[in-house]
Formats: C-alpha cells, sequence, structure tokens
C-alpha cells in the first residue's frame, strides 16, 4: 500500500500454498520485481522454492491492471518444486486472467494499452526464460563434462531459509530450507489439504 500511496506501480502474488507477497514494477528496469517485507527480501523471487524448498502450484499477480500467472518466476524447476495444477484447466485460467485484463483495461487510452500490452509481453519474454534456463540447467546435468558441472560446491547464492516465524513452526511447514516431500505425496507425514 505504501508503493501504492507514493505512485509506484504495486500488485500482490497470491500462492495457493497459503503465501502472499508483492511486485514492484520497476520502470528503470522494465520488469516486476519481487518484494517480500515479511522475509526482508527484494528480487529474490526463487527465496520460496529453494530457500525455504517450498513446492508451489500456483503463483498469481493481482493488480489493477489485471491478473497474471507469474508461477514460472517462483517455481523455476517444476519437476522438483512444483505441485500438481489441477484446481483448473491451462487453458481456462489463461482465459479467466485475459478476461480479468480486458476487463481492467476497458476504460484506458489506446495509447496506456498499448503501454501495457508491450509489458505483458516483455514479461511473458521474461518468464519463457526461465523455462528455458531450467530445461538447459537440466541438460547439463546429464552431462558429466560439461563446465557448469565443474564449478565449486557453494557457488550458487545460498538462500535463505524463512525468517519470519518461529524455528518450530518453520520446520513444521517444511520452510526452513530442508526439502521435503509435499502434501499428499509420498513420504509425507501430511494429507493433501481439502479443497486443493
Amino acid at each position: 500500500m505504501l508503493c501504492r500511496a507514493v505512485g509506484g506501480r504495486v500488485r500482490w502474488v497470491w500462492n495457493a500454498e497459503d503465501h502472499v507477497w508483492t511486485e514492484v514494477y520497476s520502470e528503470q528496469q522494465k520488469r516486476w520485481i519481487h518484494v517480500d517485507a515479511c522475509e526482508e527480501a527484494w528480487d529474490t523471487p526463487r527465496l520460496y522454492s529453494e530457500g525455504w524448498a517450498k513446492k508451489m502450484s500456483y503463483c498469481i499477480a493481482f493488480s489493477i491492471d489485471g491478473a497474471t500467472d507469474v508461477t514460472r518466476r517462483y517455481v523455476r524447476n517444476p519437476a522438483s518444486q512444483g505441485l500438481d495444477r489441477n484446481r483448473a484447466p491451462e487453458e481456462v485460467l489463461l482465459y479467466i486472467m485475459n478476461e480479468l485484463k480486458q476487463m481492467r483495461r476497458d476504460g484506458l487510452s489506446k495509447e496506456e494499452k498499448r503501454r501495457l500490452i508491450k509489458e505483458d509481453e516483455r514479461e511473458e519474454k521474461e518468464l519463457r526464460g526461465y523455462v528455458v534456463q531450467s530445461l538447459a540447467a537440466q541438460i547439463e546435468e546429464m552431462i558429466p563434462t560439461s563446465p557448469s558441472s565443474a564449478l565449486s560446491p557453494g557457488s550458487e547464492q545460498k538462500l535463505p531459509a524463512r525468517q519470519s516465524g518461529s524455528p518450530a513452526w518453520n520446520a513444521a511447514r517444511g520452510e526452513n530450507g530442508t526439502t521435503r516431500p509435499g502434501p499428499g505425496e509420498p513420504g509425507s507425514d501430511q494429507p493433501p489439504r481439502e479443497g486443493h
């Protein structure tokens, strides 16, 4: 709210697994930037999936301009970091988000609509890039002599486990950086959440 009060463009990101955070649009960088005030996190979208070891299904960003599925920004490797996306067929989800965008942008000038369409295209290119990076990393892992496999351990940025909440609470939720199966997965001590 503070960012909006000073004229910033902001959207909140809803996560189906129970967490919310914010994205702020950077006019300078021409992209949406992850912000989590509870975790004192800035531009670290992999915090949840890699730092907390949290598996996620949906991350949907809502703003005055509409809704966008930004899951690819936060879940870079769906096979190991993602949960099933089975609340609605993907085509239906895309249709609803496009309808929301159209309704929210209906009264805007042609120039403003064009600007937002260009912004949407840049974001889609960014999100597709994460998929390509993930696939390239998986392929590199399969090649035993690849230069990246020769990197020293710990050369990548280590993301922190969850900072907010008590250590016991974080551990019980599986958000303390220790990889564990998601609810309902083999080896999990938790049943799947109702209605999910």
